[in-house]
This record gives C-alpha cells, structure tokens and sequence, in this order.
C-alpha cells in the first residue's frame, strides 16, 4: 500500500534554490556553481548550491526561471521537489534517476522539461516505497525522449490542467508499480505499453494515450479507466494470463487496433456509461464471445447511433493511403490546425473533415478539402478549426475520404486537448458608448491581459449577428469595426472580442 505524502507543501527547515540568471544555460557544473542560484529559507541545508542527490534530511524546492543544459544525466534526491516556471528549460542529456524512497515533486509550470533518455524510477530491489507527484499547468512539457520505467513500489501521479502533458517514447512496469493519470493530467506514450511485473496498474482520470498496449503474465495487473477518463489505443490491446481491464464510469475509450484476449474469464469489463469502441480488422472475431463483460450496454454496429454507453466494433475507420493525419492547438490564434499528406491518390474527389467533441463517437462534418483527383506523388494538406467550444475538452477528428463515385473511406482519430477560455471583464472598452456614429473605437483598458493574440470579434444585435473577424491587432479590429457599425441597427447590441484563452463581451448602445 502506498502512502502519499505531499510533495509541494512548506513544511520548517524548507530551502529553496532558484536559478539567478546570470549563468549561461551551458554553465559547467550548473548546479555547483553558487552564482547560478539564490537561496532562500533556512534550515537543515547550508550549501549555497541545491543538493539534488543522496538522502535529504529536509526538503529541498529547485525552481528554474531559466534555461538550464546538464552535461550529464540527473539524480533527483530522496526530498527533492523540482519546479520550471514559464521561460524556464530543463534538458537532460542522459537519464533522469529516482532512487529508492524517494518522495519527490515535480511541477512544470510553463516551462519545459526534456530528457534524452529515459526516467527511471527505483531500480534498486528495496520494498520500501517511491513516490513522485508529476503535475504540467499552463501549458508545461514533461518530454521523455525514450522511457518511462518504473520497477519495484513506484507510484507516480500525473496531474495538471488539461493543457500540459507528460510525452513518453515507452512505458515498461515493473513489480507493483502504478501509474495514476488524475483529472486534468495527460500521459502520451509514442510507442508501446507494457506490463511486465505483478500488481502494477495504470488508473485513469485523465487522458492516455499509447501506440499500443499489452498486459500479460501474472497476477493483479489491471488497466482501469474512471470518471470523464479519455483513453486513445493507437495499436492494438493485448490482454493474457490473469490480467483484467475496467472501462467505467462517463469515459470514452477508442482502440484503433483490435482487442485481442487470450483465456477466459471476464478480461475486459465495461461498466456504467463507458463507451469502447474498437476499429481493427478483426472486430467480428477478436475479443472472443465470452470475455467481455458488458451486462445492459449496447451492442451497436455504428457507434454515431448509439448515444449511450457500450462496446461498439464495425468502425470502418482504416487507414488509406495517408503518410501521416495530426492535430495541433495553436494558443495565438485559438485555432485547431489538422493536417495531413497522402503518398498517391487515386479518383480522389477530396475530404469531408469530421469533428466530434468530448467522445471520438459523434462526429459530424464541419468543413471540406478538394482532392487533387490522380497523383502519384506526395500532397500536404491543411485544415484550421477556428468554430472551437468556449468550455474546451478534448476534440477527435476524422477525414472523410470520398471517390468520384460517391465511395468513401474514413481514416483514423486524431486527438487535441484545447483549454476552456476564459470570460473577462475590463480588459476592452468601447467609447463612444453610446454612439451615434461610425466612429465607434475599441481600446484595451488593461494591457497586461494581452500579449499580441490575435484578435476574433463579431458584433451581436437582437436581429443579426456577424460573421467571425479575424485580425493581428487592435487597429486592425477598429478599422474593420468602423466598415461594419453603419449597418447595425439602433438598440442596444454587443462586441464580442476573443484572444488566446479569453472572452469579453462589452454592450454598446447605438442610438
């Protein structure tokens, strides 16, 4: 049994250790050179240098404002808490290590961690435990290049806002490790995940995503997902020997690959509204009948019709002839940018681009792409989903390949993660107010607020409303303002301006 100790709280005899500035970021020996760092707090620890190895007696708090390049790879101590703020950066050209016992903290605020290698938690043969608290806010970057290794009692949490991410290139579990995504945390592995001690389990509040999954062997190995969990299967899912896998609560659970289950038993249990829906080639055979509990769930062959919980195969969705479909948020624009290429096309009329919010099972179309017919050459393409909801959460997208002939293919779901904006008040003013004229203006009133976004406005009356304009500064906005007031009618009517995150409403009266 694990015990969770807080790793972010004061506690007496607390030191922290911030970087200076006045280091370059490849300063030798960086973190034992006391120019680099300004030491506050008192207590058990007089180095004027943090000491990040060994066991502590105190806890040690290591916060980088700034860019920080380790010639060699990094042992985070026993009571070490680790913090990068915004215009912060971390790299690690070797391993990140956690020793044994450790109860550590690690929060990414803004910043950036990267490590070159792999983060290797407890590697010794000890009983006791180890626990690090992983937590990414405010669009913070936790990016292991290799792996993610946990053996023997390792509990690591990951935590956050919805807007950061821990990114893995593999996960391995070792003998009773577990993996705790917790609401608002977000765990990417790019390749494979793998299970391969006893009692180790990876739980779900958050989002996962893996390339595939493969749990096997002994006892107590378990996949459970909770709550609003999102879990994206890139591969296939591989359950053996004892091990069992809960899909419950509200979460949404898409496996791009097949479920593949060898024994018998209950395996794959599916209960509450949780919805799977699985989209390989051998969805008639694979899992087979018998080992999925779904007791009251739909069994539906198109997920789109199925409003409620349940285990859905027949996706149809197979990859084309497509090199590569992503999605990627853009925080200046508050825009979603879906690309994609095709290596040849062949009677392709073009694409249908496919939106669903908050589940990868209700999609509809919110755009379309012209194809370029016959080619047999590589075509990029491009797609920016600027209608995105205020309250944010994650969007799945699809693209619907059609022929000349009407025949269509769908191709896999792609997953982004966009942050709920944020309704503010005083940041805009609009004077004359009321107007009676076409020099009506709209000028910031806190300037701090804004960090040259750019700018989406339309203006709501009782009787119309505009289309959305997008522009690069407040100048612009004005000048298009002042083309578009003369059409307004009289009464009272509303501007609304978005930038980054942020919503404001500001009432006009036009007399």
């Amino acid at each position: 049994m694990f015990l969770l100790i807080s790793a972010t709280g004061n506690s007496y005899g607390q030191v922290i250790y911030t970087t200076s500035g006045l280091c370059a970021p490849n300063q030798t020996n960086y973190f034992s050179t006391p120019l680099c760092w300004i030491k506050t707090g008192d207590g058990c620890s007089t180095a004027e240098v943090p000491p990040v190895s060994g066991t502590l007696a105190c806890p040690i708090n290591v916060v980088i404002n700034h860019q920080v390049n380790l010639p060699t790879l990094f042992n985070l101590g026993t009571r070490v808490n680790l913090r990068v703020n915004a215009g912060g950066q971390f790299n690690i050209p070797g391993n990140l290590v956690i020793p044994q016992e450790a109860v550590s903290g690690v929060v990414i605020d803004g910043g950036q961690i990267n490590v070159n290698g792999s983060v290797l938690v407890n590697l010794g043969t000890t009983t006791n435990n180890t626990i690090i608290n992983i937590q990414t806010i405010n669009s913070g970057i936790f990016n292991v290049n290799t792996a993610l290794d946990l053996r023997n009692n390792t509990l690591v949490q990951i935590s956050g806002d919805d807007t950061g991410e821990m990114i893995v290139g593999t996960i391995d579990l070792g003998q009773r490790a577990i993996i705790n995504v917790l609401a608002g945390g977000r765990l990417i592995s790019n390749g494979d995940t793998e299970y391969a001690g006893n009692n180790s389990e990876i739980n779900v509040w958050g989002y996962f995503n893996t390339g595939s999954l493969t749990v096997s062997g002994g006892q107590g190995k378990q996949l459970n997902v909770y709550g609003d969990g999102d879990v994206m299967i890139e591969g296939d899912l591989t359950i053996a020997g004892t091990s069992q896998i809960t899909f419950g609560g509200d979460s949404n659970v898409y496996i791009e690959g097949d479920v593949i289950i060898n024994g018998s038993g209950d395996k794959l249990i599916i209960e509450e509204n949780a919805k799977v829906v699985v989209c390989g080639e051998n969805t008639e055979t694979n899992p087979p009948p018998g080992t999925v509990k779904k007791d009251g769930l739909n069994e539906c062959p198109d997920p789109n019709n199925c409003p409620s919980g349940g285990y859905y195969v027949s996706c149809k969705i197979l990859p084309v002839d497509y090199l590569y479909i992503e999605s990627v948020y853009s925080k200046v624009s508050n825009t979603n940018i879906l690309s994609w290429a095709t290596a040849k096309e062949w009677e392709n009329s073009g694409f249908e681009i496919e939106r669903s919010i908050g589940t990868a099972t209700d999609f509809e179309k919110i755009g379309e792409v012209s194809g370029m017919g016959w080619k047999e050459t590589i075509t990029e393409y491009e797609y920016v989903d600027a209608q995105l909801p205020l309250t944010g959460g994650n969007i799945y997208y699809r693209l619907k390949q059609i022929d000349f002939d009407g025949t269509y293919e769908l191709s896999k779901v792609v997953s982004v993660r966009i942050p709920g904006v944020q309704f503010t008040q005083g940041v805009w003013r609009a004077y004359p107010n009321p107007t009676d004229s076409e020099q009506l203006r709209v000028s910031l009133l806190d300037r701090s607020q804004y960090n040259d976004e750019n700018i989406t406005f339309k203006i709501i009356h009782p009787t119309a409303i505009t289309k959305a304009v997008s522009v690069s500064s407040e100048n612009e906005m004005n000048e298009a303002i002042a083309k578009m007031i003369g059409s307004v009618p009289k009464g009272v009517f509303v501007i609304e301006v978005a930038w980054g995150q942020k919503v404001e409403h500001i009432k006009v009266l036009k007399k």
